[in-house]
C-alpha cells in the first residue's frame, strides 16, 4: 500500500514538474491569401472600407479605382474588411509589392497616381506626367509586416 500512494504522488509531481517546464507555444493567426501572392513577389493590394456616398467625388473615385482594377488584374486586390488586423483608413487603396516600398493611394481621383505605383512595381521609367504625380512610400509597411 506504502508504495502505491509513493508512486501516485510521484506520478503528481512528475505531471506538474513537466507541464510547468513545458514551452508555450503560440499559435500563429492564418494569414489572408494575399500573403501568398505577397510572397511570390505579386503586387497586392487593399482597400479601405469606402461606403457609397452621394456626389461627384465619390462617383470620380469609385470609376478610378475600378477602372484600376479591370486594367490590372495581376494586383490582388481585397477589402480590409477581410483582414481584422489591418487598419486601413477609409477610400485608402494601400499597394505593396515584396522589396518595394508600400504607397497609399488616399481618396485618389487622378489615374496617374496608380500609373505611377504600376511604373515603381514593374521598374519602368517614371517619365511624362508620371514626374508630377509621384507619391512618397509610406510611412508604415501595413502589408508587409502582416505578411512576415
Amino acid at each position: 500500500m506504502k508504495t502505491a500512494g509513493w508512486l501516485t504522488g510521484l506520478s503528481f509531481i512528475s505531471v506538474v514538474f513537466i507541464s510547468g517546464c513545458a514551452p508555450e507555444v503560440e499559435h500563429a493567426q492564418p494569414k489572408h491569401s494575399i500573403c501568398l501572392q505577397y510572397s511570390k513577389n505579386q503586387p497586392v493590394a487593399v482597400l479601405g472600407h469606402s461606403p457609397q456616398l452621394e456626389g461627384e467625388w465619390y462617383a470620380d473615385w469609385s470609376y478610378q479605382l475600378n477602372q484600376f482594377a479591370a486594367n490590372h488584374p495581376e494586383i490582388t486586390i481585397v477589402s480590409s474588411s477581410e483582414i481584422d488586423t489591418l487598419n486601413v483608413p477609409d477610400y485608402t487603396l494601400i499597394m505593396a509589392k515584396r522589396g518595394y516600398d508600400e504607397f497609399w493611394l488616399q481618396e485618389a481621383v487622378e489615374t496617374p497616381y496608380y500609373d505611377f505605383v504600376v511604373a515603381t512595381y514593374t521598374d519602368a521609367p517614371i517619365e511624362g506626367v508620371l514626374q508630377h504625380f509621384t507619391l512618397e512610400p509610406a510611412p508604415n509597411q501595413l502589408i508587409s509586416d502582416y505578411c512576415q
